[in-house]
Parts: structure tokens; C-alpha cells; sequence
């Protein structure tokens, strides 16, 4: 059991003994309208900026700068150092993000390799943890867009939905699996997936392709990686279109 000693801070630049066990030690450190709560080893040395919150082990150990950051859990937000206005929350949430603003990562290893990227909501376990330079992306969902890498204004909502996605951009996945599969690399752009499954094992450049409903689109095409992307299909429908293999529904 962990026991916590609530005190109230007076001062800037203040550090003292919060809680003790036979490993760790953890304080509270007000700098300046910043909040830090962590092993004092690993704990981030703010020489300018405000507002931040830094809760759990290294969560945001070498921050130097920067304002309006809250990062809670063991090692959030470990290596960031001037950025601004960030949000993870869960283990190792953007615990290898390098840059980025305005990004919102909650879940265990949400968005956890972002360097550049920007504008961002992921939401769940690993939900945008591969993005590295990606912009406007919305993941919601245990591993949504989990392999996306440099793709920008995606929505996808549902666990595993955007799973075959590397770099495309402006797709859009509603439900579990959709736009999904491990197996296919998705650089395609403005495809619409609602349904489970749908649009399921899609991939290379194929772009504009609708379909609406549980399996629409399941294995529309390519089937293999020699041979051509598909584009502009729509379906409308449980399993529309389902294992059609490139036949076009323009």
C-alpha cells in the first residue's frame, strides 16, 4: 500500500519528502506555478515556463522549459525538453516524444514515438504509437492507428481501426478493425470505413474507397503487392463487396 503525506506548498523552489518505501522516494517540487511529483533522481529541473504538472517515476525528466505540460505516469513525457502544452497520461505515454504541441496522448504507450508531430489525440493502449511527424490525427481505441507513421487528419475510432495504415492521410475508420489488419501497408488517402471489418486488408496506394457496413469491403484489393491499388469503390451494406479481389463498384 502506498501512503501518501498531503502538504501544502508556500514557496517556490520548494522540495520535501512526500512518500518513502524500501525503493523509492518520491517528492513534491514547486517551481514557479509548476507541480512535480516524482523520485527526486529522475525528476525534470524546470528553469523556465509555468504551469506544468509532472506526476510518477522520470515522467518528464528532462523537461528544462516550456508551459501548460501535464504528464502523469512512469515515464511520460521522459524526453521532452521545451515543448508546450502537451498531455499524456499512462505508462510511457509519449515516453519517446521529442517535439510535438498540442498533442494528447492517454493510454499505456500512447503516441510514444512522436518527434514532430502536432495537433494529435490518441486515446487508448498504444493508440498512435509509431506516429513520429503526423498532424490533426484522432485515434480512439486500444491500438487505433497504431502503425501510423507520418499520416495527417485521420479519425479513427474503434480498437485496431486504422491498423494497416503507415502513411496515408485523411481516412476515416469507425469500428473495431476497420481500416485495420497487421498483415497490409495503407499509403492511401480518403477512404471511409464504418463497420466492423470494413475496408479490412486494404492497402498499398488505394484511395476514395466508401464502404458502410459489418465486412464491407473485406479484402476489396490489392491481393497481393504486385498488383495495382484500387480506388473510388463504394459500398453500401454487410459484407458489400466482400473478397471481390479489385473489382470496381464506382
Amino acid at each position: 500500500m502506498v501512503n501518501f503525506l498531503m502538504m501544502a506548498v508556500a514557496t517556490p523552489i520548494t522540495m520535501f519528502l512526500m512518500h518513502t518505501s524500501q525503493s523509492q522516494q518520491y517528492f513534491v517540487s514547486a517551481q514557479t506555478n509548476n507541480i512535480v511529483v516524482t523520485s527526486p533522481v529522475n525528476s525534470p529541473t524546470i528553469t523556465t515556463g509555468d504551469f506544468n504538472t509532472f506526476v510518477g517515476d522520470s515522467a518528464g525528466e528532462d523537461t528544462t522549459s516550456g508551459s501548460s505540460n501535464t504528464m502523469v505516469g512512469s515515464n511520460t513525457g521522459k524526453e521532452l525538453t521545451t515543448q508546450s502544452e502537451l498531455t499524456f497520461v499512462g505508462a510511457e505515454a509519449g515516453s519517446m516524444a521529442t517535439g510535438g504541441s498540442d498533442n494528447t496522448f492517454l493510454g499505456f504507450r500512447a503516441g510514444m514515438h512522436n518527434t514532430l508531430a502536432s495537433d494529435n489525440t490518441f486515446v487508448g493502449a498504444e493508440a498512435g504509437l509509431a506516429v513520429t511527424s503526423g498532424f490533426d490525427n484522432t485515434f480512439i481505441g486500444e491500438e487505433a492507428g497504431e502503425k501510423v507513421t507520418t499520416g495527417d487528419d485521420n479519425t479513427c475510432v474503434g480498437e485496431n481501426s486504422c491498423l494497416s495504415i503507415s502513411e496515408g492521410s485523411k481516412n476515416t475508420a469507425v469500428g473495431t478493425d476497420a481500416l485495420g489488419t497487421p498483415l497490409s501497408v495503407l499509403t492511401g488517402d480518403y477512404n471511409v470505413a464504418v463497420g466492423y471489418q470494413s475496408l479490412y486488408d486494404l492497402y498499398k496506394g488505394s484511395s476514395g474507397n466508401t464502404a458502410v457496413g459489418a465486412f464491407a469491403g473485406t479484402d476489396l484489393g490489392p491481393s497481393s503487392s504486385s498488383e495495382e491499388a484500387v480506388a473510388c469503390n463504394t459500398m453500401i451494406g454487410r459484407s458489400a463487396g466482400v473478397n471481390s479481389e479489385n473489382v470496381s463498384f464506382k
